[in-house]
C-alpha cells in the first residue's frame, strides 16, 4: 500500500472510529437500561453484540465484565438464562419453527428455577401467543 498523499483519509478513519466506539457505548448504556427495567433478553443481546463486535478493545472488554458480574448474582443469573433459552425460541419463531419455540418458552414456564423471573411472564405471554397461532 502506498502512503496517501494528504492526511484527509487518516481523519476520515479517526472520524469512523470514534462512530464505532460511540455506538459500542450506546449499546452499553442500552444494556444498563435493559437491566434497570428486567428486559435481561435485551441487556443479553447487547451485551454479546458489544463483546463479540469490539473485542480486544476497551468497550468489547467492559461488556464481558458487565456480564460476568450480571451473572455473579443468583436472581440475575436465572434471569440471563431464562433471557438465553427465550432468545432461542425467538429464533425459531424468526425461522417459522413454532413447535421449536414452544418448546423452549415451555422450559421457562415451567421450570421452577425460572418461576420468580421476570423473564417468565414474558416467555408466558408469548406461549399464549405463539399457541393460538395456526
Amino acid at each position: 500500500l502506498k502512503k496517501p498523499t494528504d492526511d484527509s483519509l487518516v481523519a476520515d478513519a479517526e472520524k469512523g472510529l470514534k462512530s464505532l466506539e460511540e455506538f459500542g457505548a450506546g449499546q452499553l448504556a442500552a444494556a444498563e437500561e435493559a437491566a434497570k427495567k428486567g428486559d435481561y433478553d435485551v441487556v443479553l443481546t447487547s451485551l454479546e453484540l458489544v463483546e463479540k463486535s469490539f473485542k480486544g478493545h476497551d468497550v468489547g472488554s467492559k461488556a464481558k465484565a458487565r456480564l460476568r458480574e450480571l451473572k455473579k448474582d443468583k436472581a440475575t443469573k436465572n434471569e440471563m438464562a431464562a433471557a438465553a433459552i427465550f432468545l432461542k425460541a425467538q429464533q425459531n419463531l424468526d425461522k417459522g419453527q413454532n413447535r421449536y419455540a414452544l418448546a423452549y418458552l415451555k422450559e421457562i414456564t415451567k421450570a421452577k428455577k425460572y418461576a420468580d423471573t421476570k423473564m417468565k411472564a414474558k416467555a408466558e405471554k408469548l406461549y399464549e401467543d405463539v399457541s393460538t397461532r395456526p
